[in-house]
C-alpha cells in the first residue's frame, strides 16, 4: 500500500461520523474537534481536496456539506488569521463549496468574513492568532499580513494562489491587464 494511503486511512480512523469531523487530539475529550487549518478540518479537508487533485483518492466516508457547516458554525467565532482563524477557515469551506458545487456555501463564507470587514471597518483592529488576538502580530499564519493575504485570496480567489495549499501562481495576466489600462 502507498504511504499516501496510510495516511489517509489513518485519518479515516480519527473521523467521528457522529460528529462528522476528525478528532483533536490535543485533548483528552475524544469528541473535542478542531476547525482550524493547524489542527482540525479545514487542514485536513484543504489537504484531501488538493490531493484529490493529484491522486486516485476516494473519500466518499465524507459529508463535505456537513464539514463546510460544521466549519463554519465553529470557525468563524474568535481569531482571523490564517492558521486558526476565520480566513483560514474561509478557505476551506470555499474549497469545499468548490468541489461539491454548493456556491452557496461560498457566498455565505464570502458575506460573513465581509461583515467582519464592515464591523472593524473603523478601528481595523484584526484578531491575530497569539493570546486570542490580544497583542498584534505582522506575521503570514497567526498575523495581519496572512489575514491580508487570506481576504485576497477570498475575493480574487481566481487570481491569487493558496498559502495554506502551497499553491502555486496561477496568472499574470491578471496584473499585466490591470497596469495596461493605468
Amino acid at each position: 500500500m502507498n504511504s499516501y494511503k496510510k495516511i489517509i486511512n489513518y485519518n479515516h480512523c480519527k473521523f467521528s461520523d457522529s460528529i462528522q469531523n476528525w478528532q483533536d487530539f490535543r485533548y483528552q475529550d475524544k469528541r473535542a474537534v478542531a476547525p482550524s487549518w493547524c489542527h482540525g478540518a479545514s487542514g485536513i479537508a484543504l489537504s484531501y481536496l488538493t490531493s484529490k487533485q493529484f491522486l486516485n483518492l476516494d473519500f466518499d466516508f465524507i459529508n463535505w456539506g456537513k464539514i463546510g457547516s460544521l466549519i463554519i458554525k465553529e470557525g468563524f467565532n474568535s481569531l482571523h488569521c490564517l492558521c486558526h482563524g476565520m480566513i483560514g477557515n474561509a478557505e476551506a469551506v470555499i474549497a469545499i463549496s468548490n468541489f461539491i458545487n454548493k456556491p452557496e456555501l461560498k457566498n455565505l463564507v464570502k458575506n460573513r468574513i465581509f461583515c467582519e470587514i464592515e464591523e472593524n471597518n473603523k478601528e481595523l483592529k484584526w484578531r491575530t492568532g497569539f493570546t486570542n488576538g490580544k497583542y498584534s502580530l505582522n506575521g503570514l499564519l497567526l498575523g495581519t499580513s496572512g489575514i491580508g493575504y487570506g481576504l485576497l485570496n477570498i475575493f480574487l480567489d481566481e487570481h491569487i494562489p493558496s498559502i495554506l495549499t502551497l499553491e502555486p501562481p496561477k496568472s499574470i495576466s491578471f496584473l499585466k491587464s490591470k497596469n495596461d489600462s493605468l
